[in-house]
This record gives structure tokens, sequence and C-alpha cells, in this order.
């Protein structure tokens, strides 16, 4: 029992959030803090990167959401130094924000069901859940890195002729 699936599009949320409470959009989108995870999975692994919650290209545009608080360290950016309290509050309005039901899409998955989202858009989680006896639960993860991918969709495009060309 239990084990909804929950998404919400972290874009919408964040641009939700840069109308309402633009001091958390500007706290979230300009100081990076630290992500950190380490274990064994097919390998050993000891992952370590600096990034902001919201991720801004040059022209002030969200290109992505990183908001994870299982892997978020402990060690925060020396700029923030008398400020924590305050992106810690605009780390809550965010995270308020995306469960509302504004943003909110719960769901369960019925056996042989996926779900495919581009993890730096989609904020994901799940309810707990209890295993009936018998039963088991099955998850498989695949990624596709978008730097080889968007490298891939270049190197097919230089063969196509000049009207089928379309913007990376």
């Amino acid at each position: 029992t239990g084990g909804t699936s929950h998404y919400c599009d972290g874009f919408s949320v964040a641009s939700k959030l840069r109308d309402k409470n633009p001091n958390a959009f500007h706290m979230l989108s300009q100081y990076p803090i630290q992500y950190a995870d380490s274990g064994k999975d097919c390998l050993d692994y000891n992952m370590e990167h600096w990034r902001t919650p919201i991720k801004l290209n040059r022209l002030g545009e969200i290109i992505g959401i990183y908001f994870s608080s299982i892997v978020r360290g402990s060690r925060y950016s020396a700029s923030l130094n008398g400020r924590l309290l305050e992106w810690y509050e605009a780390y809550y309005a965010f995270s308020h924000l995306m469960y509302t039901p504004e943003f909110l899409i719960e769901f369960k998955l019925e056996p042989g069901q996926m779900v495919v989202f581009d993890n730096q858009r989609i904020l994901h989680g799940r309810s707990g859940f209890v295993l009936e006896d018998g039963n088991h639960r099955y998850l498989e993860l695949a990624y596709l890195d978008w730097d080889e991918t968007r490298s891939k969709a270049r190197v097919l495009m230089t063969n196509m002729d000049a009207d089928s060309k379309v913007e990376l």
C-alpha cells in the first residue's frame, strides 16, 4: 500500500517563485550550494559539485532545477555569510510552493507502467509504501546525458539539408 508518485514542473514553480517572491528566487539562483553523494552501486562513487538550485542561462532564463535534500551537502557558498537563514527561507518557500495543488501531480504507477522525464526540470518523489506478502518492487533507472544527446543531434544535422535543420 502507499507509494503514490509525486511530480511537478520545477520550471513552472521557479517562475511562480520569481513572480511571487523575487528575493527567494534571487537567493536560489545566485548562491551555489554543495551537493554530495558517495557509496557503491555497480562501482564505487564519490560525487561532489556546487551549483545553484535554480540554474539560469546568460539571458536569465530558467534552464535547470537542482533540488535534492538527500544529496544537498552541508557546505554553502562563502558569499552566503550572514544570509544563511534567508537562503533557507527561500528554499522553504520553493519547496512549499511545489507541493501546492497548482503544481503537484500525484498518481500511483501500476505494475508494468513506466515514466520518463527530464530530471533537470521535473521534480519527483513518492510517498512511503508497504509491500504486501509475496509482492516486490522493481525499479530500473536509465539516464541520457544531454551533452551527448545534443552532440549526436548536431552530427546528424550536418548531414541534413539547410531547410530541415532545427536549433538545439
